[in-house]
């Protein structure tokens, strides 16, 4: 028996960020109970400058330091530097650009959706690339076997930017409200939240073991039925 987890994301998102290790230990240690689905959010819809999102906070350098304590997950030099010049900084952030990288790299089946993510928020979060240029993706459709002609085509595609939209606009139906956030079906078009933001994994893995004993005790509970229209009373 499988309980199906979606992940909700943003590579904008620091706390993601942090997540990921986490989610990745789940998907992999727990692979026979669990099923992990990756949905972005979208986060920042439009273009935003990063003094723009990040000046709101009193120590954004303070942030990403308690991220680092918290996850273990550290920042590159290029994109900290960045961070503390983003009163001069150029660099722009739009959630739909990554968001797009990640359908367009899933479509060619060579990496799940969570090597994907992990790889682009290194090129952000390590190596200081700019997400909005389509060119800072051409390194990781290298390391996927994904030529980068090929990769651009999908990018630009009108079947990517509808299934972006798709995305975004179910996780709003679902009144996710920040992220990282994490679901689980509990019935065909029902779900029920495990995590609003960051947990550690043992505490995740403890919320996944409680959705799993529910769900067994629901399959338990339910037996032969006689329904309305006179199927299954055989």
């Amino acid at each position: 028996m499988k309980v199906e987890v979606l992940y909700i994301t943003d590579i904008y998102c620091v706390w993601c960020f942090g997540f990921a290790g986490v989610i990745d230990r789940l998907a992999s240690e727990r692979a026979d109970e669990v099923s992990v689905t990756v949905l972005n959010g979208g986060m920042i819809p439009r273009d935003v400058t990063l003094a723009g999102m990040f000046g709101r906070f009193p120590d954004p350098v303070g942030l990403h330091q308690n991220v680092t304590r918290m996850t273990g997950s550290r920042f590159g030099d290029n994109y900290m530097n960045e961070l503390r010049n983003m009163r001069t900084s150029s660099r722009v952030l739009n959630s739909s650009r990554p968001t797009r990288a990640i359908a367009a790299l899933r479509s060619f089946g060579t990496a799940g959706d969570l090597e994907i993510a992990q790889k682009i928020q290194r090129v952000w979060y390590v190596e200081g690339g700019d997400l909005q240029s389509t060119a800072s993706y051409a390194p990781v459709a290298h390391e996927l076997g994904v030529d980068f002609r090929d990769f651009c085509l999908r990018y630009e595609s009108v079947e990517t930017a509808d299934e972006v939209q798709s995305q975004w606009d179910w996780v709003g139906s679902m009144g996710v409200e920040g992220y990282p956030a994490v679901l689980t079906r509990t019935g065909e078009n029902s779900f029920s939240m495990l995590a609003r933001g960051y947990l550690p994994y043992d505490q995740l893995s403890a919320r996944v073991d409680a959705a799993l004993a529910l769900l067994e005790n629901d399959m338990a509970a339910n037996g032969a039925v006689c329904a309305l229209d006179g199927s299954g009373c055989d």
